[in-house]
């Protein structure tokens, strides 16, 4: 019997290795994740099950229990971290429902910004990662929808 291990692992000078050095993912991190990446390279190797799922996203009314499936998804394939993931699995647990990604993304900077959390540096860093993962999340859903303007072009 044989056994075939592989491990994803980031190209050298790739957004997936910096975000490597900063969060940790178990499964590897893709070249170009969706946490602190840029939505036109992430669209390029996308699966396409990810890409309906984030297209068909309503990110002013989205369940929690549906945004931490779909953060399951992403850390699995390598798109974000392990500190992101858990806050949306935490944030579930804590307020099962609807959210809002947009406004959560505000008042999740402003917790960070206003001090509430200085006494908490894990508590911090899991926010910024959940920050990051949800800012990359709502440009992907604008790029797949074409409502993001190429600054580029």
């Amino acid at each position: 019997m044989e056994f075939t291990i592989g491990m994803r692992t980031p190209g050298a000078f790739t957004a997936g290795k910096c975000l490597e050095r900063e969060r940790s993912n178990e499964f590897g991190f893709r070249d170009h994740p969706i946490e602190k990446g840029n939505p036109s390279d992430v669209a390029e190797d996308l699966p396409e099950y990810l890409q309906d799922r984030l297209t068909s996203l309503d990110l002013r009314s989205i369940d929690s229990a549906q945004l931490r499936d779909l953060a399951a998804n992403l850390l699995w394939e390598g798109y974000i971290s392990e500190s992101a993931f858990a806050k949306f699995a935490i944030y579930h647990m804590d307020h099962p429902g609807p959210l809002d990604l947009t406004a959560w993304i505000d008042q999740a900077q402003k917790k960070i910004d206003n001090g509430m959390l200085a006494k908490y540096p894990v508590a911090i860093r899991e926010y910024e990662a959940g920050i990051d993962a949800a800012e990359g999340i709502r440009k992907m859903v604008d790029y797949l929808s074409g409502q993001s303007v190429d600054v580029q072009a």
